[in-house]
């Protein structure tokens, strides 16, 4: 993720671990567009991921998860079958360590992977035999562009090894919203869960775009575009509530409205009268 305050890192690793976590992990990743992020690790017993990953989901801006299971120190055991989700999708994670690669070739890289049909690529920093510092390069793809990738990561890389593995992914339903703002018109990237909006968030393109043609401060355009979201969210839920009548007058809305009035006049006939 590359679009929330480290600072909500540290409440959600606490309810990550208050719901049932083993572990969980941050490390710093380089994403799409050369954006610095976040990498987030989960360690939980299988029975826990859904819960877990619905947490991540709601807590941070991610809009979708990758779920593997793994062998955690007790070798002799065999990995369970893991089968995909109604809604989950099956990816291929592959990753390649390197430490003797110039920083500049990764940017190339990382263009022609997502040209090749990557799904997601990242970059984060490790710790390397011989105490050197270096790279964990990730792609998130399709099965059937596993070997084509691993063919173009050894092809641009300095890499000498690859590993692949298969993982669960689960992805938000997602559409764009155009909103308009004092400076022009910017999409809005809405995500939802079950019809529930979980994350909105203002495409940085547009909004770059705008800052430039008008000159003001990138932030006060993402501003604008976020309260003109929030303003028409909150102009459709009203729009939607139901009417509100006090006591039973509701009933009247299921009757044929009134146009006058009758005045009926009853006689009563007492007991013993004549």
């Amino acid at each position: 993720m590359d679009d929330r305050g480290p600072q909500l890192y540290g409440d959600f690793l606490e309810k990550a671990l208050a719901a049932g976590a083993i572990d969980v992990t941050c490390s710093s990743a380089r994403l799409k567009k050369n954006r610095p992020g976040l990498t987030i690790g989960i360690l939980c017993e299988p029975g826990k991921s859904d819960a877990l990953s619905q947490l991540l989901l709601e807590q941070t801006a991610a809009t979708g998860v990758r779920i593997s299971e793994a062998r955690r120190k007790v070798t002799e055991h065999e990995p369970a079958a893991v089968e995909a989700a109604s809604a989950d999708e099956i990816v291929s994670v592959i990753e390649a360590n390197v430490d003797d690669m110039s920083p500049q070739i990764y940017g190339y890289f990382l263009e022609r992977a997502l040209a090749a049909g990557a799904l997601d690529v990242t970059c984060s920093s490790a710790q390397m035999k011989k105490n050197r510092p270096g790279l964990t390069i990730s792609i998130l793809c399709e099965p059937g562009k596993s070997d084509a990738l691993s063919q173009l990561l050894f092809e641009q890389t300095t890499t000498i090894g690859v590993r692949i593995y298969e993982a669960r992914r689960k992805v938000l339903e997602r559409e764009q919203v155009m909103v308009e703002t004092p400076y022009g018109a910017v999409q809005v990237k809405v995500a939802r869960r079950e019809g529930k909006v979980v994350n909105a968030a203002p495409e940085f393109d547009d909004c770059q775009r705008l800052a430039i043609q008008k000159s003001v401060p990138l932030k006060q355009v993402i501003g604008a575009a976020e309260s003109a979201y929030l303003q028409r969210s909150e102009k459709a839920t009203v729009a939607m509530k139901p009417t509100f009548f006090p006591n039973n007058s509701h009933l009247l809305s299921q009757r044929p409205a009134a146009r006058g009035f009758r005045l009926h006049h009853h006689r009563v006939r007492r007991a013993g009268a004549l």
